[in-house]
């Protein structure tokens, strides 16, 4: 007994060192700008940590992503510990896949009373590069959560098979619940189970090769097996029934926020020749474990040759398993458990940023093969001169080579140029990478290399609205709005609950001078978000430039209930009521001078020119001989860099009785225009005395 937990507990310190190996670099890589965001750096109720409000949060039906709050309680609790040490987060989640790697020993070797064919499988699901992006990527907790539920689950069935009784089923069950609130991949799992019960649980056998005899006449099932798998069907009921109700809530949970992709956009057909060809990719990714990335495409067609061709491997592996069940039942069980917990994410139902194929959705998958591996080629060398021991070696050697290209590809996701380029090294074609690295220059201020690379990613992929909201982002940056336009109206199409998209374009219409059209986009703005302090701020200031000075006053006033420290609104709160008061005494009295003049002056002040001269120009109308009106003109043009209309007003001003010297010398709007000949002429035929003129400015 001691000789054998000393053996368990060599193979746990064994999985913790190689998986530890094979990604301690990860612990210095930080956050990657693909969901680490949304699941962290951008997320505020999970920097909170755990708080009454957080878990409310976390259990309720977030605008993120579908529903599966233990996966945001983790995050929390990480920033609850970590802050937003990157490092710590990584060593989190290297934790999790360790305790991972060891769950999964303990359950096959409970299940199946073998000890290095055990270790070798949990071994491989430790180094291989193929969960190189479950481990080194922080938004993948989920996956790794919802792994640990499942094995977990594994275990205490296993415990329950041993001996049946309510609390140990109870425990397998609520462990599946468990996983199920961490993600919804595991959702296959009651079938799965039931694999299970055949092999290695043996709770049901089947007559196989009998040619004779009364198991004959029974078919492959002797009827006493019937009843019990009825039973072993009836067991996993509750089980089906919960699976099914996490189908529905994280579908629910989805709409509205989270783009589900319809069979208009990707056809029924696509979708299910990309799931089946899909199979062989993976398998070929386990076979071949290089060129792995972040994101594969998704094809625009398949040729039908690769589709027939994907079918028939399937076909034939299937049916060589099924003609080998008998004597090597863990084949059929591992390959069966490798299709069935892929479906999930087979692609028949489509939301978000849908790829091709993705290695991280191998993680529990790949289980099936890792056993195929292990226990297969345990037989396979048994037929030779000393095959344990050659096994051993080949296991040993299998498991150093793939820790070593773990611990290459984990290298990949040092930070987001590495990973992105490493992706368009992998497939040039890869219109997200492009995307990604865009972003990365346009951060750096490299506009010209992430206009290259954004104008590359729409080339591949035109329709991408991610692309054409961070192209749009890049060209306000360079006042380019014209073009961010059209690049925000196409993300609108898709992205129309996302109000930085809203307010984006609603501030590039404004930049156009599109004041209507700003108006309407900044109205849905606050339609999908009313308590935006900045969206009341910017539709305030539209408001305002178009004449309805009385509601941009409502919309300062509301910004500054909601953010009472906003100093600029309450600035332009103070001007734009002055403004409205004198609009309305106009109204009023649509002839007051004393009225235009405050208003020319305010406008001023506020760098406002072009209203400042609207309303002088109407004091003129009314006042054609007043010097002062004249020589506030001059100001106003020498500001805009008019020096010849300056020069204009500024002689007209001098010629209707204009003379105060001293303001002529000291006035900076006339700066610009001091060192012109006309203005020393026009200062040296005005004498000492001077008539005090009240200046715009």
């Amino acid at each position: 007994m001691k000789t054998g937990r000393a053996r368990i507990a060599l193979v746990i310190a064994l999985l913790t060192v190689l998986a530890s190996v094979a990604y301690v670099q990860v612990t210095g890589h930080g956050f990657i700008n693909l969901d680490d965001a949304l699941y962290v750096t951008d997320n505020s109720p999970v920097q909170g940590g755990i708080s009454v409000e957080g878990v409310s949060w976390a259990f309720g039906f977030t605008d993120r992503t579908y529903w599966h709050p233990l996966s945001w309680l983790s995050h929390m609790m990480d920033c609850e510990l970590f802050g937003l040490n990157a490092g710590m987060h990584h060593l989190t989640n290297l934790l999790y896949h360790t305790i991972n790697s060891i769950l999964l020993f303990l359950a096959l070797h409970l299940m199946t009373g073998t000890f290095w064919r055990s270790a070798f499988a949990a071994a491989l699901f430790a180094v291989h590069p193929v969960n190189a992006d479950t481990v080194a990527w922080i938004a993948q907790r989920k996956n790794l959560l919802s792994t640990l539920f499942c094995l977990l689950t594994l275990l205490a069935y296993a415990w329950y098979a041993h001996r049946q009784t309510f609390a140990r089923y109870l425990a397998a069950l609520s462990l599946f619940v468990a996983g199920l609130l961490s993600k919804p991949m595991i959702v296959t799992l009651p079938f799965a189970m039931l694999l299970l019960d055949y092999w290695p649980l043996r709770r049901i056998r089947l007559n196989l090769g009998v040619s004779s005899g009364k198991e004959e006449k029974e078919g492959i099932m002797p009827r006493d097996q019937r009843r019990a798998a009825l039973k072993l069907v009836i067991e996993k009921v509750p089980f089906l029934f919960i699976a099914l109700l996490m189908i529905h809530v994280s579908m629910s949970s989805v709409h509205g926020h989270m783009d589900v992709i319809t069979t208009d956009m990707v056809s029924m057909k696509l979708r299910l020749e990309n799931a089946l060809v899909s199979y062989v990719h993976y398998l070929g990714k386990m076979i071949w474990p290089w060129n792995l990335t972040i994101y594969y495409p998704y094809p625009q067609s398949i040729p039908l040759a690769q589709v027939l061709s994907a079918g028939a491997v399937i076909i034939a592996v299937t049916g060589a398993v099924l003609a080998k069940l008998r004597r090597y039942p863990y084949l059929a069980v591992g390959w069966f458990w490798y299709l069935g917990t892929l479906v999930p994410v087979s692609g028949i139902i489509q939301a978000g940023l849908w790829p091709a194929i993705a290695e991280r959705w191998m993680y529990v998958p790949g289980v099936g093969l890792f056993i195929m591996v292990s226990w297969g080629g345990r037989d396979l060398f048994s037929r030779l001169k000393s095959g344990r021991q050659v096994y051993r070696y080949a296991s040993l050697a299998v498991v150093v080579l793939l820790a070593l290209l773990t611990f290459r590809q984990a290298g990949f996701w040092k930070d987001d140029f590495t990973l992105f380029s490493r992706a368009i090294e992998v497939n040039d074609r890869n219109s997200l990478a492009y995307g990604n690295l865009a972003d990365i220059y346009l951060q750096q201020g490299s506009y010209d290399h992430a206009f290259a690379h954004y104008t590359k990613a729409l080339e591949l992929n035109p329709r991408d609205s991610h692309i054409h909201h961070n192209f749009a982002v890049a060209l306000l940056d360079m006042e380019r709005y014209s073009e961010a336009v059209s690049h925000l109206r196409i993300a609108a199409e898709k992205f129309g609950h996302d109000e930085n998209l809203l307010i984006g374009l609603g501030t590039a219409l404004a930049k156009q001078g599109d004041l209507p059209g700003a108006l309407e986009w900044f109205d849905k703005a606050l339609i999908v978000n009313p308590h935006n302090a900045q969206t009341h701020f910017k539709l305030a200031v539209v408001l305002g430039e178009s004449g309805r000075t009385g509601d941009a006053a409502e919309h300062y006033r509301e910004a500054l209930r909601l953010e009472p420290n906003f100093e600029q609104a309450e600035k332009n709160l103070e001007y734009t009521l002055a403004v409205h008061a004198y609009e309305h005494v106009l109204s009023l009295q649509p002839d007051s001078i004393q009225a235009m003049e405050r208003l020319a002056i305010i406008h001023s002040q506020r760098g406002d020119l072009p209203r400042a001269l609207y309303y002088l120009q109407e004091m003129l109308k009314r006042d054609p001989e007043n010097p002062g009106i004249h020589y506030n003109l001059a100001c106003l043009y020498a500001r805009q860099g008019d020096m010849n209309g300056s020069l204009k007003w500024l002689a007209g001003a001098v010629e209707k009785g204009f003379s105060d010297r001293g303001l002529l010398e000291s006035d900076q709007d006339l700066e610009n225009i001091r060192s012109t000949a006309r203005y020393r002429e026009l200062v040296n035929t005005l004498g000492s005395e001077s008539e005090k003129i009240a200046p715009v400015n």
